[in-house]
């Protein structure tokens, strides 16, 4: 690895010990996503002491690190300060352009911020912004959205540009996968010194934009994956049937919906991407509305598919009763009553007619291994601490939601 990048990082460590964040302001969720995320910068506006990415303490850092890159290649160059004077940014004296480097969370507020001067320069010299923001369609977006603004004002001496955009074309690619790799060691290290956590609210302003994410979450998981990773999976032609219904026929929208089991599972996917951290804490609390969105659901298309006649099984009086589904008893019936209710024959006719007996029984025994896996185990019994046996329980919990509504008809 280059030893200007080894140098930024140790720089970067350093610095970390010594300084820390002020001020939590500001959130909003048309953000794009941090290159380098030290303590959830979406929350962050400003007064940032800790070592930020874009406050000046490491600003200070990156420039001394593309100095002494762009001295290697001979460029005459040395440091500048930035628009606010308080961080650093690289002079190229060759091509009269100063580098400054934009973290995200300053970013976001563009073009309302009072460190830019939104003029030309009158010494022919230029600005070039690079942001510490993905290369992906929402940060190129903001990118874009930022030069447009610089043109519709004539600003010619003025461009942004992403951090690996820059890399690449001034050093190649192998400088940018070192530099990354880094920024994701600074982050790891980083975590040592956070004291606090940042969390989103879930409200009227921050709603409609997670909704419309956990559609496409919803609409593009990888069931085919997930199922082959089974021992006993259902055929392709079954999944292929299922995935039509779910996906295509886009049915998994109900669980966006106003149903009981869309609430449950709604919070734990909130949780999830907001919550799901390395920490001390115990995690059952995220997957509880995974867990508890089943049996609503479950509870939910069986009233939906049955017809008036139907019935259902429950122990009353150390005996099993048949009450009808359409009931006010129905809320009585037990997990365990309504995978058997799903795997007699004799209810067949709840399922979609080209799905066949084989795709049934086998989501039955998924359905049951879930059962005594992840709601008998983690509500009555075990405690959850890893982060991946979270993602494990979300995923089993997606494929239930997948095989359920893709299967059984809904009558509504």
């Amino acid at each position: 690895m280059k030893q200007e990048i080894i140098e930024f990082k140790q720089d970067v460590i350093n610095r970390l010990s010594r300084v820390y964040y002020d001020e939590l302001l500001y959130f909003t969720a048309y953000v794009p996503d941090a290159l380098i995320n030290f303590n959830d910068v979406l929350l962050l506006k400003k007064g940032q002491k800790y070592i930020s990415h874009t406050n000046s303490a490491f600003q200070k850092s990156i420039a001394a690190m593309f100095l002494k890159l762009y001295k290697e290649k001979g460029e005459e160059c040395g440091i500048c300060k930035t628009d606010s004077g308080k961080g650093r940014g690289v002079y190229i004296k060759g091509t009269r352009r100063r580098i400054h480097f934009l973290g995200q969370e300053k970013f976001v507020n563009f073009p309302r911020v009072n460190w830019l001067n939104f003029k030309n320069t009158n010494d022919k010299s230029t600005d070039l912004y690079a942001v510490m923001i993905k290369k992906n369609e929402k940060g190129l977006r903001f990118i874009n959205e930022a030069n447009n603004i610089m043109l519709k004002k004539h600003i010619s001496t003025k461009q942004f540009i992403l951090i690996e955009d820059l890399i690449l074309k001034d050093f190649g690619k192998k400088i940018w996968l070192e530099f990354n790799q880094v920024l994701g060691d600074i982050e790891n290290k980083s975590k040592k010194y956070q004291w606090f956590g940042l969390v989103s609210y879930y409200n009227e302003l921050t709603q409609t934009k997670f909704i419309e994410s956990v559609r496409k979450t919803l609409e593009n998981f990888d069931y085919n994956g997930l199922m082959n990773r089974l021992d006993n999976p259902i055929s392709k032609q079954d999944m292929s049937i299922i995935k039509q219904v779910f996906i295509t026929e886009r049915k998994y929208n109900i669980m966006v919906s106003n149903k009981d089991f869309c609430s449950s599972f709604i919070t734990s996917e909130w949780l999830y991407k907001n919550m799901n951290t390395e920490n001390l804490l115990e995690k059952t609390y995220i997957v509880t509305g995974y867990i508890k969105s089943i049996e609503q659901l479950m509870s939910y298309l069986i009233k939906k598919s049955a017809d008036a006649s139907s019935q259902i099984g429950i122990l009353k009086h150390d005996k099993i009763q048949n009450i009808d589904v359409q009931s006010d008893d129905f809320y009585k019936a037990t997990l365990g009553n309504m995978l058997y209710y799903l795997k007699a024959y004799s209810n067949r006719r709840i399922y979609r007619s080209n799905i066949s007996n084989n795709a049934i029984k086998k989501s039955i025994e998924i359905i049951r291994t879930w059962i005594k896996v992840e709601r008998n185990g983690y509500f009555h019994k075990h405690n959850i601490q890893s982060l991946e046996r979270v993602k494990e329980i979300r995923e089993g919990t997606f494929l239930l939601y997948f095989l359920l509504i893709g299967s059984i008809k809904n009558n509504e």
